[in-house]
């Protein structure tokens, strides 16, 4: 997904090709602004819509081109980029395929919105690092999810008799309880990046975060213990008796109205799920819990959303994507946005007295201090975490898993591509 500085200076040679054949002329009273995201979902749909009107308040057109999946829109993005005929505004991650994005000339810094409104004073110090490409913001930041997250359904699990787990062999018995209880123990979406991200619950839980930060952010491949490397996928592995068959290819949305429904005990997602839960009807507290996986207490699995200027010239469009990042940065979009997408705000000055108890507690763990972990979306970059994720959904989905193979392959397949 790179683009070469030459792809890049040769989009920009010709702006106004770009510019006219995706817009109406400047003299149009409402600058229409193209906006590629992945949020498409009940939930997410609902919670964007709180940014599209405070948009268009502001004398602004939205022109909505959601995508399914964030693979699938970043490959949109750039693909339109490379065409000559990139959107206004494009959705991404905090992480590390950002800062190619600006240096090859794709997207423009944020940074004169940022000094203007003051973001230093209000991000946190370590999102303000994530975000500044050579001092500079890179993008348009949204908001912060706790990546891990067992979800459960109260009544499922009272009726199984089984209690919420605190260690993985928890989640085995509790398992065993929904099972014999006619309803599906996991939740399991079969996508290879779900699948992954019980995964990396798993190598957390077990291994503790700074094995997973050694292996998964840091690549530390000279250090890894390979034999805790080939245990993790030994865990993993006894959970999948207890995943349905409808599993394959099942989206995470799907998925959640599983537990919504009361067709399945436990789930394991972001809290991104809450925004499809929230929205299903049900409450946190009494409908269902939610809580940090066995073995993550005190870390913060983070996954950061991004809005990014593209490089363009037309200074009618430069002004509505700077109206976009003022209306999405303030205070009152940022409460409401995040209230119902699931996540916290990054602006530390928000009230947070209309959030569940649980997006409370991440705000609080966020801002005082827990240990903050790169999810893969912000600690890989995109080829590399590809290549992770296929390694661990071949294992999960092989008939005859085999750990050492898994561990073998996983070891080549990231010292591959730190050699690309």
């Amino acid at each position: 997904m790179r683009l070469t500085r030459r792809d890049a200076l040769s989009l920009l040679a010709a702006p106004t090709l770009a510019v006219g054949s995706a817009y109406p002329a400047l003299a149009q009273a409402r600058t229409r602004l193209e906006v590629i995201h992945w949020w498409v979902a009940g939930g997410e749909s609902e919670a964007l819509r709180q940014i599209r009107d405070a948009v268009e308040a502001r004398g602004v057109t939205w022109v909505d081109t959601g995508v399914q999946g964030q693979d699938a829109a970043k490959t949109m993005s750039v693909t339109r980029v490379l065409g000559g005929n990139p959107p206004g505004i494009l959705q991404w991650h905090v992480g590390k395929d950002l800062p190619e994005l600006l240096r090859d000339g794709v997207i423009r810094d944020v940074q004169e919105v940022a000094t203007a409104d003051r973001w230093d004073s209000v991000l946190p110090r370590e999102l303000q690092a994530l975000l500044k490409v050579d001092g500079k913001y890179a993008s348009v930041p949204l908001n912060i999810h706790g990546g891990n997250v067992m979800f459960s359904n109260t009544k499922v699990m009272r009726q199984a008799n089984a209690d919420l787990p605190k260690t993985w062999d928890d989640v085995v018995k509790a398992a065993e309880k929904l099972r014999q209880a006619n309803v599906i123990p996991i939740a399991l979406g079969g996508q290879s990046w779900q699948e992954t991200t019980l995964y990396f619950y798993i190598v957390i839980g077990t291994q503790g975060a700074d094995f997973f930060e050694q292996v998964y952010v840091r690549h530390e491949l000279a250090r890894v213990d390979q034999a805790k490397l080939r245990q993790t996928f030994e865990d993993f592995a006894r959970l999948k008796p207890f995943v349905d068959r409808g599993s394959p290819g099942r989206s995470w949305t799907d998925t959640a109205n599983l537990i919504a429904t009361g067709r399945a005990g436990l789930f394991f997602q972001g809290d991104w799920a809450k925004g499809e839960l929230l929205k299903a009807g049900l409450e946190l507290g009494r409908d269902y819990d939610a809580r940090l996986p066995p073995g993550n207490d005190g870390v913060f699995l983070a996954v950061a959303d991004t809005f990014c200027f593209s490089n363009l010239r037309d200074p009618a469009i430069r002004a509505a994507q700077e109206v976009f990042a003022r209306a999405t940065m303030s205070p009152p979009v940022q409460e409401a946005f995040n209230r119902l997408k699931g996540s916290i705000p990054v602006r530390t000055d928000v009230s947070l007295e209309r959030y569940d108890a649980w997006s409370r507690s991440a705000a609080e763990a966020v801002r005082g201090g827990a240990r903050v972990v790169p999810s893969g979306s912000m600690g890989m970059k995109a080829a590399l975490r590809t290549a992770v994720y296929d390694v661990v959904s071949k294992f999960w989905n092989s008939d005859r898993p085999d750990p050492a193979d898994a561990t073998r392959g996983m070891m080549s397949a990231i010292e591959r591509n730190l050699r690309a």
